[in-house]
């Protein structure tokens, strides 16, 4: 099993969370801890 993610930056979360309750969103989001 496998899932198509969208990896973005501890900065991207706010514009992640927005295109979320846009419904602009195709794959799931992973925040990419090196970017702390």
């Amino acid at each position: 099993i496998v899932s198509d993610i969208e990896m973005i930056r501890m900065d991207e979360i706010e514009v992640a969370y927005e295109r979320m309750l846009k419904g602009d969103v195709k794959y799931r989001f992973v925040i990419d801890m090196a970017s702390l």
